[in-house]
């Protein structure tokens, strides 16, 4: 069985923790990333979250909060996975 996201605090912590592994895990050749999320009922997209270079570090670093629009369905479908 899957792990859901439930709520949009789980959303913006695991866009949070995926970016920072991916920043972790991206070389210096990279100087901007997105991670999006997709409801897997419709397939609309429901958060974000960019990283960019800093122009000071040269590290990256995010640009802006996550954004997560999150909507319960009246009953809540199961997705298969």
């Amino acid at each position: 069985m899957s792990d859901y996201i439930r709520n949009v605090h789980e959303l913006d912590r695991a866009l949070y923790v995926l970016a920072v592994a991916v920043a972790n895990l991206s070389g210096r050749d990279v100087h901007h990333f997105r991670v999006v999320a997709y409801r897997c009922d419709t397939g609309t997209p429901t958060g974000l979250h960019e990283w960019i270079t800093s122009p000071d570090t040269g590290r990256l670093r995010p640009f802006g909060a996550p954004w997560a629009v999150w909507e319960d369905p009246a009953e809540p479908e199961r997705c298969a996975a």
